[in-house]
């Protein structure tokens, strides 16, 4: 606690420093007078001889002192005495700075979250999208679970693919019954990803098979609401729509993917799946040796294969893209005016603070 007793002794140390300036002073004009000298010129050759009191003051005092701290005091002072002489022109200033500072946080916040922030991923830049473009209309659009297989066999760009598509669930059980985000995903998903559960374990290869896939990972948050947060829960049973599954894992905090989903199970195609047409997204890492658009030229040899005639062909995308879609350019844009609205509320206040002071 010494440096609270030293702040509150700061005052005294001051006082006393200039009163000892004062008496070596006094001592060196009283010596100069009594050799003979008028006390006015005693005075001036002490005080060329002694320097300038008022630096040897602060010079001294900077010992005690905190310098930025004091410096930023003083500017806080000084700017509080400025404003409080006009309270007309300080409340247009704050309202003036706040927008331009709210507008920028907001905007900030939201391009952060969503561009500049990186995925909870493994090395999430390698991730990329597959889809499937319909020339005539559609530049976006769900592959076929028939195509999904043919890419995940004979592509040698990705050292995985796996697919997913977003469904929900009709959780039953304990008296009560709720809609729950969900997915069917492809049992090698989580490894694609790089995720790892938190309890318990992934699908099994054999588990993504028909009649084999009752068995599904819980998210952190509907673990935490439906169990507890208890061990317990792996193996136990779980109803969604009417049917029974044994929870096998849970997945981390933070975890999901995609679109809010709080339960996963394996993809499990059916004969149904292979006549339904076009539903799935297909997600794959790159090797470590090959780029986008290698792996966008070996699809494009690969498509052509596959369709006849060649109106189909797949993108292959950056998984980020799959986030933002088309709002990226939007929301830079939206940066770039939010910081010209705090640039324009900083140069409005610095204009009336000049005109204020009779400046301009």
């Amino acid at each position: 606690m010494g440096w609270l007793r030293h702040l509150f002794t700061r005052r005294r140390r001051y006082n006393e420093l200039s009163e000892s300036i004062r008496e070596h002073l006094e001592e060196k004009i009283a010596y100069l007078t009594d050799h003979g000298m008028a006390r006015e010129q005693a005075e001036q050759a002490a005080r060329r001889e002694f320097g300038n009191v008022t630096v040897i003051e602060e010079r001294s005092r900077e010992v005690w002192q905190w310098p930025k701290i004091e410096s930023i005091w003083a500017d806080v002072k000084f700017a509080w005495r400025q404003l409080s002489r006009s309270p007309g022109f300080t409340l247009v200033a704050l309202l003036t700075l706040s927008l331009g500072i709210g507008a920028n946080t907001a905007i900030f916040s939201v391009v952060n979250g969503v561009l500049l922030h990186p995925l909870p991923f493994r090395d999430p830049a390698r991730l990329m999208m597959l889809d499937e473009k319909w020339l005539p209309r559609f530049s976006h659009f769900e592959a076929t679970p028939k195509d999904f297989l043919a890419w995940r066999e004979q592509s040698q760009a990705f050292d995985q693919l796996g697919a997913f598509v977003s469904i929900a669930f009709n959780l039953s059980g304990g008296g009560r019954s709720e809609r729950v985000t969900g997915a069917r995903v492809t049992a090698n998903l989580p490894e694609v990803l790089g995720v790892k559960p938190l309890l318990g374990r992934s699908f099994t290869t054999a588990e993504d098979t028909q009649g084999n896939d009752h068995v599904v990972l819980l998210g952190y948050g509907l673990w935490k609401e439906r169990f507890g947060g208890h061990a317990n829960a792996i193996g136990s049973v779980i109803r969604l729509n009417d049917l029974d599954f044994t929870v096998i894992g849970v997945m981390p905090p933070g975890f999901r993917f995609p679109h809010d989903a709080e339960i996963w199970k394996p993809m499990g195609f059916t004969a149904d799946d292979f006549d339904g047409g076009h539903f799935i997204w297909g997600i794959g890492r790159l090797k470590a040796n090959m780029t986008r658009d290698q792996a966008q030229a070996e699809m494009d040899s690969i498509m052509p294969r596959l369709r006849s005639p060649q109106i189909w062909s797949v993108n292959v995308f950056p998984l980020l893209d799959y986030y933002t879609g088309e709002v990226r350019t939007p929301l830079y844009v939206l940066m770039g005016a939010a910081g010209l609205v705090l640039l324009i509320a900083c140069e409005d206040r610095r204009v009336k603070q000049r005109f204020r002071y009779g400046r301009l």
